[in-house]
């Protein structure tokens, strides 16, 4: 364990009590059957839903470089902290179930490279 985890855990925990919303995550395969091997999961995790404008990978004059180079679509962040054995799949389906309508998504991909969190990337059926 790095000497900073103990303070990106502590800002994990603030983040997750301001921003996180209750998320079920539904297995599939990618004949979008249900996958009957993994269980549904009901988590609490940052979700960022939204219209995003594209965004330029090249700078300009002043400064205003894109070092964020995802643009559009929406992500989960789940803290891999509170989920150590969260199996999430591409093709996977997402309820965000606080939100009106409880919108549901399909798992586009899933970025385990973050140390404190998995990155997943979502999108409309």
């Amino acid at each position: 364990m790095s000497r900073f985890d103990k303070y990106r855990q502590r800002l994990q925990a603030s983040t997750d009590d301001m921003f996180a919303r209750s998320v079920r995550f539904e297995p599939r395969g990618s004949d979008g059957l249900a996958d009957t091997e993994r269980v549904k999961r009901e988590v609490v995790a940052p979700v960022s839903i939204g219209v995003r404008e594209n965004q330029s990978f090249s700078g300009s004059r002043a400064g205003d470089f894109a070092t964020d180079i995802r643009t559009g679509g929406a992500v989960i962040k789940p803290n891999r902290i509170t989920y150590p054995d969260l199996d999430i799949r591409k093709d996977d389906w997402v309820v965000v179930t606080d939100l009106p309508g409880q919108p549901r998504f399909k798992v586009a991909s899933v970025d385990d490279r973050e140390p404190g969190r998995l990155m997943i990337t979502i999108g409309n059926f």
